[in-house]
């Protein structure tokens, strides 16, 4: 079943039969998604839909965050029980941009020393299940984060740990040069001139529009 935000007449198809969305705008934080989904929303109650999970970002300093927080009180005014997941970084590590990487044991991304809470992609779908199956979580918003702060270079240790094989990382202009890339990586060149992650970084799949999961 094809769905795109941007074309609205995939909609109606989409949401034949509906009762429970999780919702994952690409474009979240800009006016035009904000449009999208309060259209949708009006559109998906009126087809039958009752309850909406909405995917959306940490709500501190984040530019965009009042078109994300009107996308998600436009849910409720469409006569919808929804929630909303501010996640933070969602990586396992084993899917993506990064699994190339992983898998060659030279993981190198422009992320110095910062630290992450990561979430684990089931985590992030066992809680929208549970809002999406009970009720009480309608007008909720949940902050979803992992158990602790880590940088990258300390997600690779660990994951070399479990693994039983070697790992590394580097987050500075300082990576030596890679031998043997990640197979079938693409590498994302800044355009300033950055030319340490010619080498360095595989580049994610652009977001695909579609955005509907149906319960």
């Amino acid at each position: 079943m094809r769905f795109d935000w941007a074309d609205r007449t995939t909609w109606e198809p989409a949401l034949r039969g509906v009762n429970g969305m999780y919702l994952v705008a690409p474009e979240l934080g800009s006016a035009q998604a904000a449009d999208d989904i309060a259209a949708f929303a009006r559109q998906a109650a009126a087809a039958g839909a009752r309850r909406a999970v909405l995917v959306s970002f940490p709500g501190t300093g984040t530019p965009g965050l009042e078109h994300a927080v009107a996308a998600a009180r436009s849910l409720g005014e469409a006569g919808l029980e929804a929630a909303v997941l501010r996640l933070r970084w969602s990586q396992n590590f084993s899917e993506d941009f990064l699994r190339d990487a992983v898998l060659s044991g030279d993981v190198r991304l422009p992320a110095g020393e910062g630290a992450e809470a990561f979430v684990d992609a089931e985590d992030i779908a066992a809680v929208a299940v549970t809002t999406l199956t009970e009720t009480g979580h309608a007008g909720q918003t949940y902050e979803l984060s992992g158990p602790q702060a880590m940088s990258f270079a300390d997600a690779v240790a660990q994951i070399a740990r479990t693994a039983g094989r070697p790992a590394t990382t580097c987050g500075t202009p300082r990576c030596p040069p890679r031998s043997t890339p990640p197979s079938n990586a693409r590498t994302a060149c800044p355009r300033n001139g950055s030319s340490w992650l010619s080498t360095c970084t595989p580049r994610p799949d652009p977001h695909r529009r579609s955005g509907l999961g149906h319960r």
